[in-house]
């Protein structure tokens, strides 16, 4: 974690950017988002196993399945459709599940940076997206 890194090197540390991040208190906090959550550690191991399948046999590759819709990530689609179909990238963020919520502890055990600098960015909820 970020604030152990901090404290060990110091000296390595000259600020910390927060964007668009998590709350150590969100699975409680967004309605329905433990719930969720719950569902997809449940569904994480089997949905795991099928993806890797897929894969490691070439049959995404043959159905064409190796690349991801432009509107989910514009700007990342060439970096995400390079990757799709790699064994070594099959459902790597899924391996994360099941840690979410003792990161999300030991997230809200931090409660100062120290004298390092902080910034934290985030979309103002009450913005509208430009249609």
């Amino acid at each position: 974690m970020f604030a152990n890194y901090a404290r060990e090197f110091p000296a390595e540390v000259v600020g910390v950017a927060l964007i668009e991040s998590s709350s150590p208190r969100q699975l409680d906090e967004v309605p329905g988002f433990r719930t969720s959550y719950k569902e997809d550690n449940r569904n994480a191991k089997r949905e795991l196993w099928e993806d890797r399948v897929r894969v490691w046999s070439g049959w995404e590759r043959l159905l064409g399945h190796c690349h991801v819709p432009a509107k989910d990530f514009p700007g990342w689609v060439g970096q995400y459709d390079a990757m799709a179909c790699r064994p070594d990238y099959v459902d790597t963020d899924e391996s994360e599940l099941s840690y979410f919520e003792e990161s999300f502890k030991q997230a809200g055990r931090v409660v100062s940076f120290g004298n390092i600098p902080l910034l934290i960015i985030s979309r103002d909820p009450n913005l509208r997206k430009a249609e």
